[in-house]
């Protein structure tokens, strides 16, 4: 459950179990807020790889933890501004991930876990430079494949 508790009176505040939804003063949102400094429809809120996200939508500027951002992820504790509207977050135990790695950071390192163990199946080697690479005489390859080009057309 996403819940957004307003600073200045703690008894006042929104909260929704969807995992994708609107925030701002228009009725078509999730989460209407009266504050006459943000848009229509501010921002959306939504998740990804188990975790709540928000992105600005409105030309009005949002902040998370007292820093400007156009999108970003939140956790348990952080403070949103919405134009003079400050609010807490509180997010239900089971909507956070848990400390440490992200879902992709596992994917990530299990993946290359694979790889490594591949190359070391097959023997591949990994790439090495070429020991008469001189980045000082690229023109000089370019200007004789031109070169050769010309003479092979009639």
């Amino acid at each position: 459950m996403f819940k957004l508790i307003q600073k200045s009176n703690p008894q006042n505040y929104y909260e929704t179990r969807k995992e994708s939804f609107l925030v701002g003063k228009s009725k078509r949102c999730e989460i209407v807020i009266g504050d006459p400094r943000i848009s229509d429809v501010q921002a959306k809120v939504g998740t990804k790889d188990n975790r709540y996200f928000i992105k600005n939508l409105g030309p009005q500027p949002i902040s998370v933890n007292g820093h400007h951002t156009g999108g970003q992820f939140l956790n348990n504790g952080d403070e949103l501004a919405l134009g003079e509207s400050k609010f807490v977050i509180q997010l239900d135990k089971t909507d956070q991930q848990p400390s440490g790695s992200s879902p992709m950071e596992e994917k990530t390192m299990e993946l290359l876990k694979d790889l490594r163990q591949w190359r070391k199946d097959v023997g591949a080697q990994m790439p090495t430079g070429n020991p008469g690479y001189d980045p000082d005489r690229v023109d000089e390859s370019v200007f004789y494949h031109q070169y050769m080009q010309q003479r092979k057309s009639p």
